[in-house]
């Protein structure tokens, strides 16, 4: 039964698409990669405050929690600058709670506190030792603490109390999220502290489910946009090539257009999201091959290939043969795309990654069955090959054999035709020793027919099984 459930061109499509989902989604990809590092950070953290009251820990949490989105954020805009606590790094009482670094390069102090009181907050930030850093506090308490901070400054400055510089500072430098050029942390609450250092395990678990659903959805939606156009575009084009030939109608372009588009899309949104859930768990495991959106996404497109097509086998659709060549075709051509598209975005970006993944993968379908006709030519020859060599060496065998046959029995022939020759010879001599002509005569006669009858020598000739050794000796070219 031939394959045509799935068209070519539809296969084609879904996997142009969700590489393109793939690709979409690979920034958030890294995020989600750096917030599962974070996340694993955190929960060592509770081993190591575990006596601590969730009041007092909170702020080590809330420390890590804006390094960890900083960070995120970064890794999704491609830049370098990352967020370090220096608390994780063996410096706890540092005057500094976390530094922006990038590529080694110190770019910033920064002070984190996180409290419920706003006065708390701008009185503990405006000592001396926090002079010129950054102040970061809980996003849903910035807006007060400045206003605190600007009221006590101009409250000092008023009475020339040189107090005034220091919450000055505080307003100036005071920040409710972690930021540097474009990078944002977002900003934490009070209440996502404390949720943090109360249940830690939950908070980690929903972060970390966060940014695959993040991850999942501009993946699935790209795919679903991407697969609608381009399985559209396959199934008009066939259908428009069909109408040119007669053998279609406008309407059927329309209808085929529609139902290929909506086709393509769900095939391909489903196959996303198992594409990032294929990615999540490979970078759980450590599989670095398939922790990239990408090769995460190739391998979910096989996957749903083969799946189909062993279903079908287990239906008794398909036969083994045709299932093992299908299977063949799908990994065959799926690598061919993968590499079309990574090659074509690296030439001509996004345009160039959709034009290599559809011509890679279509050239591959097109071209494995020739290809394996071609193999299995070659290894018919090479079969004829071994059977020729073997025919030649049968009958080189079988000549050898014959050779010894005929030398044996030439060597009785020659032996008894001695014999005879030599009891000719003496009669000879002796008659004619006795002038006796008629004898001499005689002798002579029995000279020329000395030695076995002829017929009887070549039947000594003969292989010693008939049957077998005529038809080796035919084939050998002794008929």
């Amino acid at each position: 039964m031939s394959d045509q459930k799935v068209p070519l061109g539809d296969r084609a499509a879904a996997l142009t698409a969700i590489l393109q989902g793939a690709a979409a989604s690979a920034p958030d990809a890294a995020a989600a990669g750096v917030i599962r590092t974070g996340m694993a950070q955190l929960r060592s953290e509770v081993m190591r405050l575990r006596n601590v009251a969730p009041e007092l820990s909170k702020g080590n949490f809330f420390e890590l929690i804006e390094s960890t989105k900083f960070n995120a954020d970064a890794a999704r805009q491609g830049n370098a600058v990352r967020a370090e606590v220096t608390a994780l790094n063996g410096f706890p009482t540092a005057p500094a709670d976390i530094l922006l670094v990038r590529n080694g390069e110190l770019l910033r102090a920064v002070q984190a506190k996180v409290s419920r009181s706003s006065a708390y907050l701008s009185r503990v930030l405006s000592s001396d030792k926090y002079a010129q850093m950054d102040r970061l506090v809980p996003s849903d308490r910035a807006t007060l603490v400045r206003q605190i901070s600007d009221g006590q400054a101009s409250y000092f400055a008023e009475r020339s109390d040189p107090r005034s510089a220091k919450f000055a500072d505080t307003a100036e430098n005071l920040t409710g999220e972690l930021q540097f050029e474009s990078v944002h942390s977002g900003g934490t609450t009070v209440d996502e502290a404390m949720d943090a250092a109360t249940e830690p395990a939950r908070y980690a678990d929903q972060m970390e489910f966060d940014a695959l659903l993040l991850e999942a959805e501009v993946a699935i939606g790209e795919a679903v946009k991407s697969g609608a156009v381009f399985g559209g575009a396959m199934a008009v084009l066939q259908k428009t090539l069909m109408a040119v030939q007669a053998k279609a109608t406008p309407e059927d372009v329309l209808i085929s257009g529609i139902e290929g588009a909506a086709r393509s899309a769900l095939r391909s949104g489903a196959t996303a999201a198992l594409g990032v859930a294929i990615r999540h768990r490979a970078e759980r495991f450590g599989i670095q091959g398939f922790a990239r959106s990408v090769p995460a996404a190739a391998l979910a497109s096989w996957l749903v290939d083969a799946g189909v097509t062993v279903l079908r086998f287990a239906k008794g659709e398909k036969n083994g043969l045709e299932t093992a060549l299908r299977l063949g075709e799908t990994g065959y051509s799926t690598v061919f795309g993968l590499y079309g598209s990574v090659i074509g975005t690296a030439a001509l970006g996004p345009i160039g990654g959709i034009i290599g993944s559809l011509a890679s993968y279509l050239l591959a379908a097109t071209t494995y069955q020739p290809c394996l006709a071609i193999l299995h030519q070659v290894q018919l020859a090479k079969e004829e090959c071994l059977r020729v060599v073997a025919l030649c060496e049968d009958a080189r065998l079988t000549l050898m054999a014959q050779r010894e046959i005929l030398m044996r029995s030439l060597q009785g022939h020659l032996a008894a035709h001695d014999r005879e020759m030599a009891t000719s010879f003496v009669r000879i001599d002796s008659a004619l020793a006795a002038h006796d002509h008629e004898e001499t005569i005689t002798a002579r006669r029995r000279c020329s027919t000395a030695g076995p009858d002829a017929r009887a020598w070549v039947a000594g000739c003969r292989p010693l099984s008939p049957a077998g050794d005529r038809d080796t000796g035919a084939r050998a070219g002794f008929a």
